[in-house]
């Protein structure tokens, strides 16, 4: 079946033209105004009516002009945009489309994609991706933002869940008013009270002075519970009666205290799973889920890979580059410590390079190369074995050799590898004594 083209410069006027002419007819048959016995009024009817189309022609013509000139300029600025070139480019189409409604159509969807990719940038310019993964996130956050609702941000450590609650704040009503952070997992469960709420002088040994808690220091702005996950489980009893309240007691006070603060919340473990062991408590999981956020992990979106690797390099090394075959290294990677894990390695090879203005493989650490070298031998499927090992027993050595590489790169100060490795210190430091390596050897 033949494919039928429309020019839009012929086809709107026609319509315009036809649909006065159309009128006319109908104004004519109602009335009669041109109809007379001896037939004069029919000529000057049809004369009337010619006279009629072509100038309706003329001026649908004229209109349809002026409307669409600024679009055909539009779509000449954009052609040569970067912005808009998506899989199926303007470029790669025939400069002159036979079908201009259909090539309308096309610039303007595509148009309408870049536009929403620019307002992300534009409005989160913290928080580097390109995957439509992150851009339906900063979609949900761009939305949040606006209401006092409050959030669960989950994802594995690493992933930004800090940046996006400081981009939720950002966008906020409550962006000029306190903005209070406590990480749960890092405030010892004895002193964890006292940090939410106060306390009054002499509540406790060594509480020589009144102090204000998180939730009073934020009255009017938001408070950000990082790793609310591993918030004790009966300080979790309080913390809800607050949530449902907004007031509370200092520790050793006799004061109710009304706040009005917006609950941001971040977890990194599966909360419904800790819901069944009994390690959380449900209805604390029901105030704060009231809008969660997911955060991919880096190994589910690797096309943000170069873009933050490239982004990474420019804030340390603004006049350095990668070496192709290094972006391709880096995005071969599985990112277990995800974007963390990634900023520091291009953070270390920008010290390697050191005045060089390439960024290499020779840069990178031994792992990001035996990780490819191992994946490639399975993938090749010369065996089921690598290296005669098991599957526990290649596990063991690859945490073995990244435990390594880490400490390596740090001078075996293990506070570093932790960071570079996405994990705790005390973790750290059970793996190395789990596996028996000196640590004094990378020293």
């Amino acid at each position: 079946m033949k494919k039928i083209f429309f020019n839009i410069y012929f086809i709107v006027p026609l319509i315009f033209g036809l649909y006065t002419v159309f009128s006319f007819v109908v104004t004519y048959r109602i009335t009669g105004y041109f109809a007379d016995e001896h037939g004069s009024g029919k000529f000057f009817f049809a004369a009337a009516g010619c006279l009629i189309f072509l100038l309706s022609l003329a001026i649908g013509y004229v209109l349809t002009r002026f409307i669409l000139k600024p679009s055909e300029t539009f779509i000449e600025k954009i052609k040569d945009s970067q912005a808009v070139r998506t899989k199926e480019t303007i470029m790669d189409e025939p400069e002159h489309s036979p079908d201009e409604m259909e090539k309308f159509t096309r610039i303007f969807n595509q148009a309408a994609h870049a536009l929403t990719n620019l307002d992300n940038e534009t409005l989160f310019p913290d928080i580097v991706a390109k995957s439509r993964a992150m851009h339906q996130v900063l979609a949900q956050v761009a939305k949040v933002a606006r209401t006092d609702a409050t959030v669960l941000i989950c994802g594995d450590s690493g992933t930004g869940k800090e940046l996006v609650a400081g981009s939720i704040v950002e966008h906020s009503s409550r962006k000029d008013n306190p903005f209070i952070t406590i990480n749960c997992a890092a405030v010892s469960p004895n002193l964890m009270e006292s940090e939410l709420f106060g306390h009054e002088r002499g509540s406790f040994t060594g509480a020589v002075a009144q102090k204000q808690g998180c939730f009073e220091q934020a009255d009017g702005g938001t408070l950000f519970l990082d790793e609310i996950g591993d918030m004790p489980l009966e300080l979790q009893v309080k913390l809800l009666r607050v949530l449902q309240e907004q007031s509370f007691l200092r520790v050793g006070g006799d004061t109710v205290i009304k706040v009005n603060v917006r609950i941001l919340a971040a977890t990194n473990k599966n909360l419904e799973t800790m819901i069944r062991k009994g390690s959380f408590r449900e209805e604390l999981f029901y105030r704060i889920n009231v809008f969660p956020i997911f955060l991919p992990p880096l190994r589910e979106r690797q096309e943000d890979v170069e873009v933050l690797a490239i982004h990474f390099l420019s804030c340390n090394a603004p006049g350095k580059k990668f070496d192709p075959a290094a972006l391709d290294l880096l995005k071969g990677h599985s990112w277990p410590g995800n974007v963390r894990e990634l900023q520091n390695i291009v953070e270390r090879a920008v010290v390697l390079a050191d005045a060089e203005s390439v960024v290499g493989c020779e840069h990178l650490p031994d792992l990001l190369k035996s990780t490819r070298d191992k994946v490639q031998a399975f993938s090749a499927g010369t065996a089921l074995k690598v290296n005669g090992l098991s599957l526990d027993e290649t596990l063991i050595e690859f945490e073995k050799t990244m435990i390594c590489e880490a400490l390596k790169s740090t001078g075996g100060v293990q506070v570093k590898a932790a960071n570079i490795l996405g994990i705790k210190q005390r973790s750290l430091w059970n793996r190395v004594k789990k596996y028996k390596i000196d640590v004094n050897a990378f020293r």
